[in-house]
């Protein structure tokens, strides 16, 4: 990634990254977007999510009402409608919806699907929701993380949880991790620009310049976020292991099949690679 003065816009400049991203991640035949395992009947998250999921709902989602919130190709969404959850997906593109929309259809599950920014959330989606369900990828794209949790927490129901699983933000420093490049703050929400090829799941992807921006938001910030924002810190869990790499090239998979970021070297101490956090309405 090379960085890049700020944009005026940074939502319409995200916006225009994410609807070329879409485009790349819906033509997908293999990796990180390849429909295939989904349209065998594959609805397993990963270990980090089901154990957040079991945390939040011991129950299950079976006749949950459930926000997929910056849902993209609603992966997530499809494999939770699938388990009996009532599921409403929320995106602010249009090619990302699309690609939703015809994903669920092929295999035969009804979502409901929003577009609308997670920092402004439509009324009608107030006070709807279970469970408010956001994955890996999703704050660093806004400036304002207060607004996101407050949007989060208005979603849910009286009891509803939140589930936002998601990068580390230690793990959002490096440019590259060998040889070890730091061009991204650890916190303070300041807005940076970087021109990139490709996407963390399509690297050959053709988006033009390329263009996006990042916000840093840091460990403590979310929590405080989440509190002012009215909500109840369930659990927070940091993992120093991934069963894939979540920004597509950085990580080196290990003998056991875990992908881990050792910065002192092999054998040295991993730091964290992603956090959840479980909070209550």
């Amino acid at each position: 990634m090379s960085a890049r003065p700020l944009p005026d816009d940074p939502t319409a400049t995200n916006l225009a990254w994410w609807q070329a991203a879409a485009r790349a991640h819906r033509a997908a035949t293999a990796g990180y977007y390849d429909p295939a395992p989904l349209l065998a009947g594959h609805d397993r998250l990963t270990a980090h999510e089901e154990a957040a999921l079991a945390r939040a709902l011991p129950g299950g989602v079976q006749g949950r009402a459930v926000l997929h919130l910056q849902c993209h190709l609603a992966l997530d969404g499809i494999k939770l409608a699938r388990r009996g959850a009532a599921v409403t997906g929320l995106d602010f593109s249009s090619e990302a919806l699309a690609g939703a929309a015809d994903l669920a259809a092929r295999c035969g599950v009804r979502l409901e699907l929003v577009q609308a920014d997670a920092t402004a959330l439509p009324p009608a989606l107030r006070g709807r929701f279970d469970l408010v369900w956001a994955t890996v990828g999703v704050i660093t794209w806004h400036r304002d993380l207060g607004a996101w949790m407050r949007a989060a927490a208005a979603a849910l129901r009286p009891g509803g949880r939140l589930v936002l699983h998601e990068l580390h933000p230690l793990f959002t420093m490096p440019a590259s991790t060998a040889p070890l490049v730091i061009d991204f703050p650890y916190l303070g929400g300041s807005g940076h620009a970087f021109a990139e090829a490709g996407t963390y799941a399509a690297p050959e992807a053709e988006l033009g310049e390329g263009l996006n921006v990042s916000f840093a938001h840091g460990l403590g910030e979310v929590v405080t976020a989440a509190v002012e924002a009215g909500l109840g810190v369930l659990r927070l869990e940091e993992h120093l292991e991934v069963d894939f790499d979540p920004r597509g090239d950085l990580l080196t998979r290990e003998a056991d099949g875990a992908y881990r970021w050792r910065p002192g070297g092999p054998g040295s101490p991993p730091v964290p690679l992603l956090f959840t956090l479980v909070a209550a309405r």
